[in-house]
């Protein structure tokens, strides 16, 4: 994660810089060859964590699809990662909300971070749908909802590891 904010940082001053010789806001070109290994880096650390998490359960799965690790999880531990995902607020939600929501915050996941078929500075890789959008911008925006900006996937990554530190993880076999 800490790749990925210095990296956003350095995305982030050479927009500003592209808006201030821009004549017209939609003259300022969104690709940046940064962008990918952003997303890898944060796509990475989150999948780790939700990896790490599933090791507490005595699991392991063979993906980069953090949607499918999720579906190992055990129940009660999936109702903990939409608890994380929605900041802790699922009691208020109802179950068919709850899900719905968590399908919304995998797939944004999905076309932003999932790392399958990417190549450092996309040199070789597929183009992946949701890289070049306007909440690129906002990539370092606090506020930003759902798993847009960088901090909301590092506070769902804090989140989940929180919960591994917190199981009691089975011994090794």
């Amino acid at each position: 994660m800490n790749t990925a904010f210095q990296l956003a940082k350095g995305y982030k001053k050479w927009l500003e810089n592209q808006m201030l010789e821009a004549s017209h806001p939609l003259d300022i070109p969104v690709h940046h060859p940064d962008l990918p290994v952003i997303f890898t880096c944060a796509g990475l650390a989150l999948e780790l964590a939700f990896k790490i998490l599933l090791a507490t359960e005595g699991k392991m799965i063979f993906t980069h699809t953090i949607e499918e690790i999720y579906k190992k999880f055990t129940p009660e531990t999936q109702k903990q990662v939409i608890d994380c995902m929605v900041g802790g607020n699922s009691q208020h939600l109802s179950s068919h909300r709850a899900e719905m929501l968590g399908k919304e915050y995998f797939r944004i996941l999905k076309n932003k971070y999932d790392v399958r078929d990417l190549k450092y500075y996309n040199v070789g890789s597929k183009t992946k749908k949701g890289w070049w959008s306007s909440n690129n911008s906002r990539l370092l925006a606090e506020d930003m909802p759902r798993p847009y900006s960088l901090y909301e996937v590092d506070r769902l990554r804090k989140c989940l590891l929180s919960l591994a530190k917190e199981k009691k993880p089975p011994l090794p076999m």
